[in-house]
């Protein structure tokens, strides 16, 4: 288990939420301490290790006979989120201290990519080379607006056609056209627009079907999502395509693929069926509704929820959120714990036991706390 590395992610989340600001998968936090304002004759000490293992707090004192004095100190723990106790761990110190340690604060991830403050999406059929030539879509806008695209177009919703080319802007969704080789189909949703028009609808709702006019080889076949932040434009050099407009800011928030389907079907007559993708701007994920069709199965599963584990995006991530990072972390307040501790045992080993981490031995990554000790040496 990559315990080493959990341990250097928790404390450094610790440090940096004591002195200045940092993102938590995109959440900013502020100072946690400052005293008032006023200058601090003292320092901090910042200690931490696995969970149930312990690690020794050394305060350094000037003069014997001038006592140190504790300002302010906070507990963190952190894990692998589930459905057990995240709030309560046991934190055991020197002269007999062993307390029970309640707390809700803090944050707690979702397994999956979220997207909260997109613009646009864009939905991309991806069929390569060794799929196949030339699948053909039906993807269809159904909620809060009515829109419909691709050859197989009106084969189970007789919509409007989706818009193609032009002002990006103007509509609600577009098409990238047919495509008759290999490659991909994509469509382009107008996040802005639709919330502006429909502020009430909290679900923007797709519906893919797909199959082979031309022939299938592997039948190997996968939606890719998008986000993106600003205004788009068509890119220039492929028509089947869209980009940022980088030249009003416009930028990508994120992108990933939900797993691969694999169909010899044949095109519109006996398209397979996807499902359905809800976006929700305010809960900011995308969730796959599966169709029950054998290729694709039933039940739901969210954007990113079978992505690849990747150690480097969890804890302190860098916000494009493409992996398994369902962690959490809770912290408390424990400044009176600590001045309450017996003149002479301040200083000595501490340990945090019993935190929550879902799939114990079994999780590449394991649980840890760190403790932050602010004091004063008059």
């Amino acid at each position: 288990m990559k315990l080493k590395l959990f341990f250097q992610q928790t404390i450094t989340l610790a440090l940096l939420l004591l002195i200045g600001q940092t993102a938590f998968a995109q959440s900013n936090f502020t100072n946690a301490y400052t005293n008032d304002g006023k200058p601090l004759k003292g320092n901090f000490v910042l200690i931490g290790n696995r969970s149930d293992a312990p690690y020794r707090l050394y305060i350094p004192q000037k003069q014997a006979d001038c006592p140190i004095s504790i300002k302010w100190a906070r507990l963190y723990w952190g894990g692998h989120a589930g459905g057990g106790n995240m709030d309560q761990v046991i934190l055991n110190g020197p002269g007999g201290l062993r307390q029970t340690i309640t707390s809700s604060n803090g944050h707690k991830e979702t397994n999956g990519v979220v997207w909260s403050d997109a613009d646009y999406l864009i939905y991309r059929v991806y069929f390569p080379n060794t799929a196949g030539r030339d699948l053909d879509i039906e993807a269809s806008l159904i909620a809060p607006v009515q829109r419909t695209a691709g050859y197989c177009r009106g084969g189970h919703y007789p919509y409007s056609s989706m818009s193609y080319g032009g002002n990006l802007t103007a509509d609600y969704a577009y098409w990238s056209g047919d495509n008759t080789g290999y490659g991909l189909e994509s469509v382009l949703i107008n996040v802005k627009k639709i919330k502006q028009d429909f502020p009430a609808n909290q679900n923007i709702v797709m519906r893919f079907f797909a199959g082979w006019f031309g022939g299938p080889n592997s039948g190997v076949m996968a939606i890719k999502a998008e986000a993106y932040k600003g205004e788009m434009m068509v890119d220039p050099s492929d028509h089947f395509n869209w980009v940022p407009n980088t030249a009003t800011g416009a930028y990508k928030v994120g992108e990933a693929t939900f797993p691969t389907v694999t169909t010899h079907r044949r095109a519109c007559s006996n398209n397979l069926d996807f499902g359905t993708f809800t976006y929700n701007p305010s809960d900011g994920r995308i969730l796959w509704t599966k169709s029950g069709d054998r290729e694709v199965g039933s039940g739901q599963e969210y954007l990113g929820q079978s992505s690849g584990f990747d150690p480097t995006k969890t804890i302190v991530n860098d916000g494009t959120r493409v992996d398994d990072d369902s962690y959490y972390y809770r912290w408390a307040d424990i400044t009176s714990i600590m001045q309450a501790q017996p003149a002479g045992s301040i200083d000595g080993e501490y340990r945090v036991d019993n935190i929550f981490n879902q799939g114990g031995s079994a999780w590449p990554l394991g649980s840890g706390w760190a403790m932050v000790v602010v004091y004063e040496d008059p």
